[in-house]
């Protein structure tokens, strides 16, 4: 976990808005919707925002994670 339930967030906007990173696919593992409450589905629904990018709860089965980033390496 990072040192605050922010920086993952800002990390990302950081890579996203970045010529050379912009179109790299990612995925985001989270457990702070859990114990938080926050919930990013709208950006998750915005390409715009997060081109590329998937969050997903942790803790993640690797069998789905591994299906996961084979489907985004499709693409």
């Amino acid at each position: 976990m990072m040192n605050s339930n922010i920086e993952g967030y800002d990390l990302l906007n950081v890579i996203k808005k970045d010529p050379d990173n912009g179109k790299m696919p990612g995925i985001i593992l989270t457990g702070m919707r859990d114990q938080l409450g926050i919930s990013l589905i709208s950006d998750e629904e915005d390409e715009t925002v997060f081109p590329n990018v998937r969050f997903e709860d942790k803790p993640i089965n690797p069998h789905l994670l591994v299906e996961i980033i084979r489907d985004m390496l499709k693409e």
